[in-house]
């Protein structure tokens, strides 16, 4: 019994640790042609002019396209 306990309870926390660190490398991103940043937040200041679609992406993602941190959120 204790080690079903046990396991259910690692479980739980190998979970939640993975939700976490995947949240945290998200990044969004304007699709826009002159967008140069990502942002941290999805309701960043700085994506309030964005015309296009607003797009969720790897913070990994987002450096290889060759965006910058945006200086609102970052």
């Amino acid at each position: 019994m204790k080690s079903k306990i046990f396991a259910a309870l690692l479980a739980t926390v190998i979970f939640i640790s993975i939700r976490c660190n995947s949240s945290q490398n998200m990044v969004y991103i304007c699709n826009g042609k002159l967008s140069h940043a990502y942002h941290s937040i999805e309701n960043c200041k700085g994506l309030t002019h964005c015309t296009t679609d607003i797009e969720t992406i790897t913070l990994d993602n987002a450096k290889v396209m060759g965006r910058t941190p945006c200086h609102f959120c970052h």
